[in-house]
């Protein structure tokens, strides 16, 4: 499984622990992001409180790692979205009440679930980057408000070298110019590599 899968899988795993015994979110509640909050009939709404994890790129170049020539650096950013819904009032929807957390109530359980941690893979522990909101609107009278939060880590990948070629494969070419008719000295010769030597 590619290194990007494994974390958004661990940073899902390690929210639905953070949560278990926490009131009001279910575990199917915390899934990786599919595009719910594309849907312009706002279907997702009924779902929340949720939380949704997804893979949001890499930020600027990775860069080489040591002296090898294999080995690369990759920072990776991932999004951690925290969505809730309350019908009473805008302040209830940021803080809670006694029935349902508030979405600063799910954005401190991510912090708790993610910061300073690696999650039990090849990676550099996870720092804290921007928190927004994303989504502030009303949706048959529920009050909705979505914020992300960004989360940065990095980790060495090594790149595979190239197979050695197959018994009986041609690696070089040698070529021979005769100018003048007849002769059987060559007047120059080229060699052409057909793949990299090691």
């Amino acid at each position: 499984m590619h290194m990007v899968a494994q974390v958004e899988n661990a940073i899902v795993a390690a929210i639905k622990a953070a949560a278990t015994g926490f009131s009001g979110l279910s575990q199917a509640g915390i899934e990786s992001y599919g595009g719910q909050l594309d849907d312009e009939t706002f279907e997702w709404v009924r779902t929340l409180p949720a939380i949704w994890v997804v893979f949001a790129g890499v930020p600027g170049k990775p860069a080489r790692h040591g002296t090898a020539r294999d080995k690369w650096l990759f920072p990776a950013t991932f999004t951690v979205f925290c969505g809730q819904r309350n019908l009473a009032d805008n302040k209830r929807l940021r803080q809670g009440d006694a029935k349902n957390p508030g979405v600063y109530a799910l954005l401190q359980l991510v912090r708790e679930a993610l910061l300073g941690q690696d999650l039990g893979l090849p990676i550099e522990a996870f720092e804290p980057g921007p928190v927004r909101v994303t989504t502030s609107v009303v949706v048959n009278r529920d009050g909705v408000m979505v914020y992300a939060s960004d989360w940065s880590t990095r980790w060495v990948e090594t790149v595979e070298k190239a197979p050695a070629a197959p018994e009986g494969w041609l690696d070089r070419i040698g070529l021979q110019y005769f100018l003048k008719p007849g002769d059987a000295v060559a007047d120059a010769a080229d060699e052409i590599t057909t793949r990299s030597l090691p």
